[in-house]
């Protein structure tokens, strides 16, 4: 409450309803969401003892500032503090500018649709985005990731490797900036390890040597570079729906077998392994904490401390903080890679960038 609010209150003046702030509460290292007793009886504390309560002012929830128009699903969606990166089920891909986007002016933000897969889009990151000439990679149901080169000065864009290993859909990728590698995870149960830079790997790249005559044969892709992965690694028996790097070295998998699975890369083997009791369907990693959180096939979010392989913490997702309401259907994607929005894909075919009031 501003120092002028008080004066009015204390001088006997009227205040608006909506001027008078409200508050959270924090009841013993948890948001109080329901009853008090309630809350207490779920923490196994008594009234008899005494509670530790920490309050907040409450913020208006993150609204969406802009609908970007998609013709079919979208899947997937990442974004730097410049672009953003969507992925869609009509095998396309598309980049945006941030800052027309924030200005409201949607079709200058819309810089480009990429006619990308034979199938749908599954997931996109950007790898280098440190120069005009930026990198990006897309993966696909057609069980390709393609590595893509696109000159923001000139708008054009080049796919400069095909990678082919995996045999079914192609479901997650992350990148390790630091080593310029990526890693992709598959419902063929394996993850595998590439070089986002062709230069280091001349090696691993087949050129295409088929006739003039047979190009109207072939799909798309096949006039790209082939790139085969630095290494393969097994021991998921279902689907891989979400990895991350967690080390220079280290990455960590979650799997429909109701296991995360820890990997060192310079043995190319499981390092860890912390067991469910339902199917992860995807994961991410905090540097600053050292935590891994997923998102479970229960409908909870669990939080993990590799280092401890057990579950430290527990959330619900009938208690959430707010409520992000804009989409019609099933939310698909979701990013808070940039500083100032929540970005988010759907089954209704839109991006919602949520903003919060200030």
């Amino acid at each position: 409450m501003t120092l002028q609010k008080r004066h009015n209150l204390a001088q006997g003046s009227k205040i608006k309803a909506a001027d008078v702030p409200t508050f959270d509460f924090i009841v013993e290292g948890q948001i109080l969401r329901r009853l008090l007793d309630r809350h207490l009886q779920k923490l196994g504390k008594s009234f008899e003892n005494v509670i530790n309560i920490e309050y907040f002012e409450r913020l208006p929830p993150p609204t969406p500032k802009e609908s970007l128009i998609h013709d079919d699903w979208v899947s997937s969606v990442h974004t730097t503090e410049e672009w953003l990166l969507t992925g869609c089920y009509d095998n396309t891909l598309h980049i945006w500018d941030v800052k027309n986007l924030g200005k409201g002016r949607i079709k200058e933000a819309h810089k480009l649709k990429i006619p990308a897969h034979n199938a749908p889009v599954k997931a996109v990151t950007w790898a280098k985005t440190d120069s005009d000439v930026k990198t990006f990679i897309s993966t696909s149901i057609d069980q390709s990731a393609l590595i893509w080169k696109w000159d923001s000065n000139s708008n054009t864009v080049e796919c400069v490797n095909r990678c082919c290993g995996h045999s079914q859909s192609i479901e997650c990728v992350a990148v390790d900036q630091l080593k310029g590698l990526f890693v992709t995870g598959s419902w063929d149960t394996r993850l595998k390890v590439w070089t986002v830079d062709d230069k280091k790997q001349n090696a691993n790249i087949q050129k295409e040597k088929e006739e003039e005559e047979n190009e109207n044969k072939k799909s798309k892709g096949d006039k790209v570079p082939k790139m085969t992965p630095l290494l393969t690694m097994a021991g998921h028996s279902e689907t891989v729906g979400g990895v991350v790097w967690t080390d220079v070295s280290e990455i960590a998998s979650a799997s429909w077998d109701h296991t995360i699975r820890i990997w060192d890369t310079d043995i190319g083997g499981i390092k860890s392994q912390i067991a469910g009791n339902c199917a992860f369907f995807c994961i991410s990693w905090s540097p600053l904490n050292k935590t891994l959180i997923t998102g479970c096939a229960d409908n909870y979010i669990r939080l993990y401390d590799p280092r401890s392989s057990e579950c430290v913490c527990l959330f619900s997702p009938k208690a959430p903080m707010y409520d992000l309401i804009g989409h019609k259907k099933r939310v698909q994607a979701v990013d808070w890679s940039h500083s100032k929005y929540i970005i988010s894909g759907s089954q209704d075919c839109t991006v919602k960038a949520y903003t919060a009031k200030v």
